[in-house]
């Protein structure tokens, strides 16, 4: 019955349901059987996806990456830090840089964070440079067409593949990915958070349990993630409410 009710969590998470027959693997909060092409991890990323993209789940995207970058950042972890943020303008900037710069987007933050990191710059100069970006993507974002839920959907998507590659019997297997999960997750929660209560009320409760289920200390390497299937969980409470919005 426990096995049965880890499947039903599974398949409620934010990817398309596939089956698993046979399936010996422990439980997982995305199905390993997604094809390789609906992968989102930063391994399986393609530019030609990435460019599929629409621009608001580009600059998403950007987001949850800073701010895991921000997170690791003051919590004394520069390397990882950098490896966040590390060709994020460049891969932005690759592709419809006009449609994004008339979005206000500038790629210019996101530069000067990376080289910052890199050069391990003083930390006021740095939380200025996290504290640029992080406001020029949310803005970006907001001036976009899409409507916040979609926004949280795609968000959700991508923090539930990216624990999915990097989490194991609550082990830690690809600490990049974990700490993008994390940052995804808080980027949904920081979307929502100003927005009208009547509406996004309890969309917002269920973000902020989410990002709360990582360590109060943040993703960081050698810390215990919680197990797969209370992810699952979560991700499966954030998806119902998405589902009951008007």
């Amino acid at each position: 019955m426990f096995k049965v009710y880890l499947r039903l969590l599974v398949c409620a998470c934010f990817l398309l349901p596939v089956s698993a027959c046979g399936d010996p693997a422990p439980p997982r909060v995305a199905s390993d059987a997604v094809a390789p092409a609906a992968k989102v991890t930063s391994e399986t990323i393609k530019a030609e996806e990435f460019r599929r993209w629409a621009l608001a789940e580009r600059l998403a995207y950007a987001w949850g990456r800073v701010l895991a970058a921000e997170k690791t950042y003051h919590s004394a972890d520069t390397a990882s830090a950098a490896v966040q943020v590390k060709g994020l303008a460049e891969r932005m900037t690759s592709a419809d840089m006009a449609a994004l710069a008339r979005l206000g987007f500038d790629a210019g933050p996101l530069s000067a964070l990376s080289g910052a990191l890199d050069l391990d710059r003083p930390t006021e100069e740095v939380a200025a440079l996290f504290e640029a970006a992080s406001a020029n993507l949310a803005e970006a974002i907001a001036a976009t067409d899409e409507a916040p839920e979609d926004v949280v959907s795609f968000l959700m998507r991508l923090s539930a593949e990216a624990y999915d590659h990097s989490v194991r019997f609550s082990e830690i297997k690809d600490l990049e990915e974990y700490q993008a999960a994390y940052g995804y997750a808080v980027a949904a929660r920081n979307l929502v958070e100003p927005l009208d209560p009547e509406t996004y009320g309890g969309l917002s409760l269920e973000l902020k349990l989410l990002v709360l289920m990582w360590p109060s200390a943040g993703p960081l390497a050698g810390s215990t993630p919680p197990p797969e299937f209370q992810m699952a969980d979560q991700f499966a409470r954030v998806k119902l409410v998405l589902s009951q919005m008007p």
